[in-house]
């Protein structure tokens, strides 16, 4: 039996994301590599990689660590690029001064379902 979930808690590398039904995430570019479908299609039906944590407004399932039965449909809305980041570089008295920076690249999706095997 599928039941529909409502909340989603992703482990993604070192973040851990939460995420609504419906609602939008923001992951980094290269985390989505993995998931290989959602960088070719539009809307793909994947399993995130480790599910920690799934939930309806009744009910809540933790994984011990994982979820291995969740699933979500993801529909991938743009490919972004976040804030831009300044790393500027002195030494005291030196003549030594170094300005760079740079913009991390993002994706934004969207949560459509999650659905889990019970």
């Amino acid at each position: 039996m599928r039941r529909t979930m409502t909340k989603l808690i992703q482990q993604e590398r070192p973040r851990r994301l939460r995420c609504d039904a419906g609602g939008v995430c923001r992951v980094s570019l290269l985390a989505l590599t993995r998931w290989r479908l959602l960088c070719v299609l539009r809307v793909a039906v994947v399993a995130p990689p480790q599910v920690l944590l799934v939930g309806t407004q009744d009910r809540t399932v933790v994984g011990r660590p994982v979820i291995d039965n969740a699933k979500a449909t993801l529909e991938v809305e743009e490919h972004v690029y976040d804030e831009k980041v300044v790393v500027f570089k002195k030494k005291r008295r030196q003549g030594y001064k170094r300005k760079q920076g740079h913009r991390r690249r993002l994706t934004m999706y969207r949560v459509t379902s999650i659905e889990m095997d019970e």
